[in-house]
C-alpha cells in the first residue's frame, strides 16, 4: 500500500510574468501557509498582496490546500495586488481614485 506524500511541491506562477516560484510544503498546509512560503522565496511579495488562483477559483487563506485538490507538481496562479505592496501603487497612485473622479465630476 502506498502512503500519501507528506509534502507537496507546487509551482506558483505570477499572472503578469514568466517567473515560476517552486515551494514545498506539508500536505496538511493551509493556503495561508502557501502564501507565507511564497513570501519567504520572494520577500517583496508580501502575503497581503497575494491572491492565489487554482482552476478558476480564488483560494481562501483558512482552507487546507487539499480542499482544492492540489496535487504534487500542480501550478497555482498568483495575482499580485500592487496597492498592497510596500511602497507600491498605494504610496504613489498613478491615476486618481474612482472616488476622487466622482467627487470632481459632482462639483463640475
Amino acid at each position: 500500500m502506498a502512503e500519501a506524500s507528506a509534502t507537496l511541491k507546487l509551482n506558483v506562477k505570477q499572472v503578469a510574468g514568466e517567473k515560476i516560484i517552486e515551494v514545498t510544503l506539508a500536505a496538511t498546509a493551509t493556503v495561508a501557509d502557501l502564501k507565507a512560503e511564497v513570501a519567504k522565496v520572494q520577500p517583496e511579495l508580501v502575503v497581503a498582496a497575494q491572491r492565489l488562483i487554482f482552476r478558476g477559483k480564488i483560494l481562501k487563506d483558512a482552507d487546507a490546500i487539499t480542499t482544492y485538490q492540489l496535487e504534487d507538481g500542480a501550478t497555482v496562479l498568483l495575482q499580485v495586488n500592487r496597492n498592497a505592496l510596500p511602497g507600491g501603487a498605494a504610496a504613489n497612485p498613478a491615476s486618481p481614485t474612482p472616488a476622487a473622479t466622482a467627487s470632481a465630476a459632482a462639483t463640475s
